[in-house]
């Protein structure tokens, strides 16, 4: 079956840094690219706690794009192995159920993180604590080290026809939902998790920094939720900025600290020399870009005590820490999900997604472009030009 493989070797990357600096496309149309269209073998369960899932569509992600383009800090490299077949927002059916509890044909939505109870070992404190996104047992077990499936060599990722899947990863997609809808699943879980970890209150000021897929699921996924916070975004793009005002945002801003002052009845300060301070402010920021300098934003128009998640993901950050000792602020790491209480009940924010795409009737319009695996470079460079291509989510679809 065709494949999207990446691929990457020490000489490589030291090679497609250098030639990256004067064309992006050396990364997936070179002959020392890291992605490449292969055959591979159809996967085979793992064990009969595996299901062997036939993919219908396969979201394209920011971390996709970054992870083709070499951005990530290699740090993370330990909880990673290559080659693999890449993409982890996966929604497709049943094919072979094993003894899942599922049934052949019934339609699913993959949670990809390869965590402890997905690895068949004791729950690490992380998973015990419902936070399997941030397992500790991400390089141990019976096959090899990957956060989630996507990056790891022995668990192939949904740009593919079939890849297998634990029955601890699988959900069923209820019937009022339809199939694309659901390939949407993944980032509005993302976003979801980001607000319970940082969830605002009807009475505060909320900036959202970033209107790509995350930051308009943020948008969306708190109006669901039925916060009335007021809700301000950031974002160069015009087409990305009118989807933010049409879901649910009151407002758009420029980034600039007098406009924010403004906004949030703050004042700003002029220093002996260097960038201006803030002080009021937003009472919550989400940054979904995580540069330097959506960083060194959100922590100048936060207010004193006030609430940062880093959600966008990148290798480095340079910033001067002056507002976070000055203001107080508390900065929190977003990454993956895991379970939430509401009441007595414990659910996966998988489930709740699921839940409250039920409120939003026209989230399928979030997918915006569709491709064959056989269109991936054209899929990337439309990723790459966002605002362009007045382009949200992309997916691989497979047909019969």
């Amino acid at each position: 079956m065709k494949a999207l493989q990446f691929n990457v070797t020490v000489p490589q990357w030291i090679a497609l840094k250098a030639l990256g600096a004067f064309s992006k496309s050396v990364f997936y149309k070179s002959p020392i690219g890291t992605l490449k269209l292969v055959d591979i073998p159809k996967p085979e369960p793992i064990d009969k706690n595996w299901a062997i899932v036939k993919t219908t569509y396969c979201g394209f992600c920011g971390s996709d794009y970054n992870l083709i383009q070499l951005h990530d800090s290699p740090m993370a490299s330990p909880f990673t192995s290559f080659p693999c077949v890449i993409g982890h927002e996966v929604c497709g059916t049943i094919e072979e159920p094993g003894n899942t509890g599922f049934k052949k044909g019934q339609r699913v939505v993959i949670n990809p993180m390869l965590s402890c109870a997905v690895r068949q070992l004791p729950l690490c404190p992380s998973c015990k604590n419902g936070r399997p996104a941030n397992c500790e047992n991400f390089a141990n077990g019976s096959f090899a080290p990957g956060m989630f499936t996507g990056i790891c060599r022995d668990v192939n990722g949904g740009f593919a026809q079939y890849l297998p899947a634990h029955s601890a990863q699988l959900f069923a997609i209820p019937g009022t939902i339809s199939t694309k809808a659901a390939v949407l699943t993944e980032p509005l879980s993302v976003a979801l998790q980001a607000i319970y970890d940082n969830m605002p209150q009807n009475y505060d000021k909320v900036c959202i920094i970033g209107c790509g897929v995350i930051g308009l699921m943020l948008v969306r996924a708190l109006r669901a939720l039925n916060c009335r916070a007021t809700i301000a975004v950031i974002e160069p793009s015009q087409f990305h900025r009118q989807k933010a005002l049409s879901w649910g945002a009151d407002a758009v801003l420029q980034g600039d600290l007098l406009e924010a002052a403004t906004f949030t009845n703050g004042k700003v300060y002029t220093p002996m020399f260097g960038p201006k301070i803030l002080q009021g402010g937003f009472d919550r920021v989400f940054d979904t870009v995580g540069s330097s300098k959506t960083f060194s934003l959100a922590m100048n128009i936060a207010r004193a005590g006030g609430h940062i998640s880093l959600v966008g993901i990148t290798s480095k950050l340079s910033y001067d820490p002056t507002p976070l000792w000055l203001k107080l602020l508390t900065v929190k790491g977003v990454y993956g999900y895991g379970f939430i209480r509401e009441g007595r009940k414990q659910k996966h924010i998988f489930e709740k997604a699921l839940e409250l795409m039920k409120k939003m009737p026209d989230i399928e319009s979030m997918v915006t472009h569709t491709f064959s695996i056989e269109q991936y470079k054209e899929m990337i460079e439309v990723n790459a030009n966002k605002g362009i291509h007045r382009a949200i989510k992309t997916v691989v679809e497979f047909k019969e």
